[in-house]
């Protein structure tokens, strides 16, 4: 599988001073730099060409927006809410996010990297062409998510929710995947021979198999 579609992003990019968050927000080929909208609520935003480095979304509430060709770089998103968004060309670079709420979404050409996405929620999510890199999954909860050409590489996902899933083209490989839940849904996805030891038991119980 290739790797996501990278952002397209200004040559010299404009370093900005971080806006306020408002609702109706728009914002358009900028550098921002220690943005900070911790705990704030905007019922629309649209983000593209731009970079974020550092910036705070604790626990923000985005509902429905829209991110095309952006780069957030080393930003805290534990808590963040953003039911129903729009991610296209998005790069997540080493986010600290435990607790992201991303349900009822669509993921296109989005590559998470050296992020930390303990009890994340995308339930019910759209990922096409999406790479996960180097980054701890534990306890997420992908349940009925759909997946088309999606890649887990090297990422911790023990524990992690995959009931009801649709999967085409998913690589789990090189990934722990010890302790998943929904094991059984799993048509579509490849893994090795020690990962299949290592949910044999789990997808026995789903599967109603008895082990004397």
């Amino acid at each position: 599988m290739s790797d996501p579609t990278r952002p397209v992003l200004p040559k010299d990019i404009p370093a900005l001073s971080a806006p306020p968050l408002d609702d109706e927000l728009d914002i358009e080929e900028a550098r921002l730099e220690s943005l900070n909208w911790s705990g704030q609520t905007a019922n629309r935003i649209d983000v593209s060409a731009t970079v974020v480095v550092k910036g705070d979304f604790t626990s923000v509430v985005l509902p429905k927006a829209a991110l095309r060709d952006v780069r957030l770089e080393s930003c805290q998103l534990a808590g963040a809410t953003m039911d129903e968004a729009g991610l296209s060309r998005v790069e997540l670079i080493a986010a600290q996010a435990s607790g992201l709420t991303i349900t009822n979404a669509t993921l296109k050409d989005v590559l998470f990297k050296g992020c930390r996405l303990t009890l994340a929620n995308f339930r019910y999510s759209h990922f096409k062409h999406v790479v996960f890199e180097d980054c701890v999954i534990t306890e997420a909860d992908f349940a009925y998510a759909q997946f088309e050409h999606v890649l887990f590489r090297r990422c911790d996902l023990t524990g992690a929710q995959f009931s009801g899933v649709k999967l085409a083209h998913v690589d789990f490989r090189t990934s722990d995947i010890s302790g998943l839940n929904g094991v059984a849904g799993l048509k579509g996805a490849t893994i090795d021979e020690l990962q299949l030891m290592a949910i044999s038991r789990s997808l026995a119980g789903e599967l109603g198999i008895r082990i004397l």
